[in-house]
């Protein structure tokens, strides 16, 4: 989707309203963050959500705050959806190289590549994880449970936005990549399916107008100019974003 697509989805008017039964969670790394920007979208309806987000964090980080927190949040808000939007740190790892130069000055470069060697070993962790998160909330007869497809992100341009002279050289781990999240939202929606909840697909924002005909599956359909720096979204996107996840969020918490 262009830019201009996102901008006039974002003009359209919020045709969802309550009342809501459930209390929205939304469980994240710093993806979250740059939408809860935008919270005021549900705001404007009398309604809230509840941003756990924090950068950096991965499957394991927040299933350990799951298992501190939840009880406590069913307590205060009786019934919960949760909406699991992690994955990113999951598939990716931040590296540093340290290198002396030509005049002799200690140079440090931050990157960040695959962390795990096969498709296989990444989509078996990652699955791994949603199994158990679901296993976890299965105890909560009250809380239901969403996971949100991971967007698509590129290594080379995080790299080229972190001033990493070898940026180009990731360009093949970004196709490794994309077959990554492909595999891995493939059983998100398998998972959803069976607990009749859906995600909205963020790949829709992110392919080119110009080459999303045809076999939209290749990485040369993706675009990622709505991106600050290649993972992030703009405030643009972060806001169709919020406008998708909270159209869903009054399906499922009604």
């Amino acid at each position: 989707m262009s830019k201009h697509r996102v901008v006039k989805y974002n003009k359209r008017p919020n045709n969802f309203g309550g009342p809501l039964k459930y209390k929205p969670i939304l469980v994240s790394d710093s993806k979250g963050n740059y939408l809860k920007q935008h919270a005021h979208i549900i705001e404007e309806k009398g309604y809230s959500i509840d941003f756990a987000c924090k950068g950096g964090l991965r499957f394991l980080d927040q299933y350990f705050w799951l298992k501190n927190n939840l009880k406590r949040k069913v307590n205060i808000y009786k019934h919960v959806v949760l909406y699991i939007w992690l994955g990113t740190c999951d598939l990716t790892v931040k590296n540093r190289v340290i290198y002396t130069d030509s005049n002799n000055r200690k140079v440090r470069r931050n990157y960040i590549d695959l962390r795990h060697s096969s498709d296989s070993a990444a989509v078996t962790y990652v699955e791994d994880q949603i199994r158990k998160y679901l296993a976890f909330v299965s105890h909560f007869p009250t809380v239901k449970i969403v996971f949100l497809k991971i967007p698509y992100y590129s290594i080379q341009l995080y790299n080229k936005y972190l001033g990493n002279e070898n940026y180009a050289s990731f360009k093949e781990n970004d196709f490794r990549l994309t077959d990554r999240i492909a595999l891995i939202n493939d059983f998100i929606q398998e998972v959803n399916k069976a607990n009749s909840v859906n995600s909205p697909n963020f790949k829709r924002d992110l392919q080119n107008d110009r080459k999303a005909h045809g076999d939209i599956s290749s990485r040369s359909t993706l675009d990622f100019s709505l991106y600050k720096d290649g993972i992030h979204p703009n405030s643009d996107l972060a806001y169709c974003w919020m406008k998708k996840i909270i159209t869903q969020i009054f399906v499922d918490c009604k």
